[in-house]
């Protein structure tokens, strides 16, 4: 097979990688564009009056076959980024008439069926029809805007017949757009379908949804332009026929009001050299984001040395000053080899454990390099891989904003098949049969980890460097999901905002007041102590927090009780019962007799009768005789005689003991304390006057309820 079908062979075989990468770059303008092109739904004016400008230097043809689907990832690069434009500035227009015109048809997909949305997942076809992608878990979109029959015939009779029946065309405005498309495309044939592809993708959009809008047309031998400038709409495309390398860069990339996204997808490595993908990047407003071809830089670097050094923008002489002549002879171009593999192979000695190979290390380099030569501030990477699980390129993307690289690594993120990986293996969907999932993939129980870790002990931490430390240093993207559950797990301590107030519900820190509108800004402090790692949610922690506030509500009824109240209530309960347990003993004498007594009484009669004499013990009976020595009588330690009661005696003594602990139970807490001091004699008399004087107290005093009613009245 030559070289040349080869080629055509790789582009028309759609793959596993080729729908990641074309995903990526969607949802990446979707977020860029937006952002760049932000208005005010109120007032209808932009809010930052900016032009975006996005080129794509390696375009191809910019539709697989004849088909006309309904999902944007089965399109190529260039007609993915006219249908994010057109669809943004048709989302705007639905917006501001409230709803979707009636008059239009309804929209068919490639098989001429109705295209129904799933409202609950939001999926599409396009990954499905492929057989990649999972049918639960998918974030690729499918709408109503696109989608017409497939066409039986090429694109340059279908565009013949519909500018024969009904044309929309008009002279090109010189009026400047907002947006503007340049769609680079060195084969001629390649260049001629991709012009035929944007104007037919244009004539059908505006043939269903705005049928009385016209669009600008001009043609001259390298280059086609299309304008719609009509309405909400402010585009301009540009289809030029030639080389990369032969395109200079727009000079309105160097305004200040102009952001805008290069786009380099080469077949290869030898048309992207570092000087000129700079001339693209020339201030803080441009980005690049491309297709570094990592494995074949890795493999032909021993034969194209010279383009290596050209594509990591280092020159010659740098090889010179390390005493390295290429015009010398081969010994020093062998040397010249070595020193641009050390150059691509470089790593740090700490650092050498996160390269699994030599390919990732040459594209680690090359986003260093990329990133410091045209003077950006953030970079993200993103590894692709083919069947054999071997890697096969790379995405790099290079910015100057935060928001830039927020949205990127986003993107990133949903495309990824690894949690907390920037990595996609062509091996796992073929040999292991796994679903491409668009989703979201991150363990928040890490994240979380990762931050306390970081920030361990801290006190008042922005919530903006938490932010920054996950977006930069990790593979994570920033959600506040992390923060909840350091927080529930005590790790957090304290979390206060700008003005200087608590957070209003635990585990939440929003972005703006609820009342006020105004924007928050939260500072946080983290423990410094090993805690025992629990599940947040767990049941066994929420019962145990049930428990405890259940006790500590008793306790406190308990407390608010008055003591009048408890002790009327305990001497009552004491005398009902000491009633009930005379009632039961005596009837428990009726029918065991008299032999027969009390189990407490007898093991107190037991103690009583226990007498301790050296080392020995003696049990004494109720006569007073000794069971071991007859005829002697039982000393106590100190030597005394001990003469044991007798039955009648104890019976006394447990009666007078039971009579007086009922008296004092009548009494009130004073004479009790009398009575224990010795200062009072007698129980039950007590003077007259006193009785009075409590009883005219009680009708004085109203109880709590209708005081509280007095006061309210």
């Amino acid at each position: 097979m030559g070289k040349k079908k080869r080629k055509q062979f790789f582009f028309d075989e759609d793959t596993p990688h080729g729908l990641i990468k074309r995903v990526m770059l969607k949802k990446y303008l979707q977020a860029y564009i937006a952002k760049t092109q932000a208005y005010n739904a109120k007032t209808q004016d932009e809010l930052f009056n900016l032009k975006t400008v996005y080129i794509d230097a390696f375009a191809g043809e910019g539709r697989y076959g004849s088909n006309w689907p309904t999902e944007i990832e089965k399109y190529g690069s260039p007609l993915i980024a006219l249908m994010v434009v057109l669809e943004l500035y048709y989302n705007r227009d639905m917006k501001k008439q409230g709803g979707k015109n009636k008059d239009e048809p309804e929209v068919t997909n490639t098989f001429g069926t109705e295209v129904l949305e799933d409202q609950e997942t939001g999926y599409s076809e396009a990954a499905e029809i492929l057989g990649y992608v999972s049918q639960e878990k998918s974030d690729i979109e499918q709408g109503g805007i696109w989608g017409w029959t497939t066409s039986q015939v090429e694109a340059e009779e279908e565009l013949a017949t519909k500018l024969e029946t009904r044309s929309q065309r008009r002279d090109i405005l010189n009026k400047s757009a907002n947006i503007t498309l340049q769609l680079i495309e060195k084969d001629t044939a390649k260049y001629m379908k991709l012009a035929e592809n944007v104007e037919l993708l244009i004539m059908k959009f505006l043939e269903r949804h705005y049928p009385e809008y016209e669009y600008g047309f001009s043609q001259e031998e390298k280059s086609t332009l299309f304008d719609i400038n009509t309405g909400y709409f402010s585009v301009r495309v540009e289809v030029y026929n030639q080389a990369f390398a032969d395109t200079s860069a727009p000079q309105m990339l160097r305004d200040p009001s102009v952001r805008s996204l290069t786009f380099l997808d080469p077949f290869g490595f030898k048309d992207t050299p570092m000087a000129h993908v700079q001339q693209f990047a020339p201030g803080p407003g441009n980005e690049i984001l491309i297709n570094f071809m990592s494995s074949f830089v890795n493999r032909f670097v021993s034969k194209s040395h010279e383009h290596v050094l050209q594509l990591y923008g280092i020159p010659l002489e740098v090889a010179k000053y390390y005493g390295i002549d290429q015009s010398d002879g081969e010994e020093n171009e062998d040397k010249l080899v070595e020193f641009v593999k050390r150059v691509i192979h470089f790593s740090q000695p700490q650092k050498e454990c996160e390269f699994s190979n030599n390919i990732n290390k040459c594209a680690r380099n090359y986003e260093a390099f990329l990133k410091k030569k045209i003077n950006c501030k953030y970079s993200s990477l993103f590894e692709l891989k083919d069947k054999q699980n071997t890697t096969l390129f790379h995405m790099v993307h290079v910015t100057n904003h935060v928001r830039g690289i927020e949205a990127m690594k986003e993107s990133m993120n949903r495309c990824s098949q690894k949690e907390g990986e920037m990595v996609m293996s062509d091996y796992d969907v073929f040999c292991k049969g796994q679903n491409l999932n668009f989703v979201n993939m991150d363990d928040n129980e890490k994240v979380a980890e990762m931050i306390y870790s970081q920030f361990r002990g801290k006190e008042r931490v922005p919530i903006s460097d938490i932010n920054d430390y996950v977006l930069l240093d990790t593979n994570y993207v920033f959600r506040k999901r992390p923060l909840n559950i350091l927080q529930r797990s005590g790790k957090i301590t304290t979390a206060v905002d700008n003005l200087k107030r608590p957070q209003k519900s635990k585990g939440r820190f929003p972005d703006r007041d609820i009342e006020t509108k105004q924007e928050l800004t939260w500072y946080i402090s983290f423990a410094d102590e090993e805690f025992r790692s629990e599940s947040v949610d767990g049941p066994d922690v929420k019962k145990q927090k049930l428990v405890k506030d259940v006790k500590e509500k008793k306790e406190k009824k308990e407390r608010k009780k008055g003591n009048k109240k408890g002790r009327r209530s305990s001497t009552r309960a004491d005398e009902r019962e000491e009633t009930s347990m005379s009632e039961k003993s005596k009837g428990h004498r009726k029918r065991r007799g008299s032999k027969n007594v009390n189990n407490k009484k007898a093991k107190k009669r037991k103690k009583l009768s226990h007498v301790e004499l050296g080392d020995n013990h003696v049990n004494v009976n109720n006569n007073g005789a000794s069971s071991s020595l007859v005829g002697e009588l039982a000393k106590d330690a100190n030597g005394h005689i001990f003469v044991p009661p007798t039955h009648e005696q104890t019976n006394e003594r447990q009666e007078e003991k039971e009579n007086s602990v009922r008296k004092l139970r009548q009494c009130t807490l004073t004479e009790t304390l009398q009575i224990v001091k010795g200062e009072k004699e007698t129980y039950t008399e007590k003077s007259s006057k006193q009785q009075d004087k409590k009883k005219r107290k009680r009708k004085l005093s109203p109880s709590y309820g209708t005081l509280d009613r007095f006061l309210k009245s």
